[in-house]
């Protein structure tokens, strides 16, 4: 009768404590991957918000050059040009390939950002806002309602009037975030 050495057992499979350290490493990666998602859309977020800011900073100079910052002019005006993105392009206010965060590609007709005169008709606050003068109305493309709504939050301690809607100055994605300031 041989005796067996405990030593000399072929290996059955994984032990308990191997499989115990792969489920963790496993589960803090999900962890991190699942709390980057969060930051991005987060930074997104503040993205659009601050393209909101620069668009309107660009259109009061607009109106400033144009309309004595009077006004923004009247939507298909030529002369001087009314506010729009083409003509904050072509009077060098804004960059040509500005986007918003959440397009990959963007044209000059399709950035997914726009920005129309706008005198609050329609909107009881905005109109209020704009007090009988013409208001700007800036547009972004977001991807869904969610985030329209975190949009919305992020103005909401501003003066500026926000809202979601399925269009608005002359965007048609089905969520387009947008907002009334003077």
């Amino acid at each position: 009768m041989s005796v067996r050495s405990p030593l000399a057992r072929p290996p059955r499979g994984f032990s308990l404590i191997e499989l115990g350290v792969v489920i963790s490493v496993i589960a803090v990666m999900s962890s991190v991957v699942l709390l980057s998602r969060g930051y991005l859309n987060s930074a997104k977020q503040k993205a659009g918000g601050d393209l909101i800011q620069a668009v309107r900073n660009a259109s009061r100079q607009h109106a400033q050059r144009n309309f004595k910052g009077l006004g923004f002019g009247t939507p298909g005006s030529t002369t001087p040009p009314a506010l729009s993105m083409t003509a904050l392009r072509a009077s060098g206010l804004i960059p040509e390939n500005i986007k918003t965060p959440w397009k990959a590609q963007a044209t000059a007709n399709d950035s997914g950002v726009g920005v129309v005169p706008d005198s609050g008709l329609g909107n009881a606050v905005a109109a209020a806002k704009c007090g009988g003068f013409t208001c700007m109305r800036v547009c972004l493309e977001v991807p869904d309602q969610e985030t329209c709504d975190d949009m919305k939050k992020q103005f909401e301690q501003s003066s500026l009037v926000s809202e979601c809607k399925a269009n608005g100055c002359g965007l048609t994605g089905n969520f387009i975030f947008n907002v009334v300031s003077r």
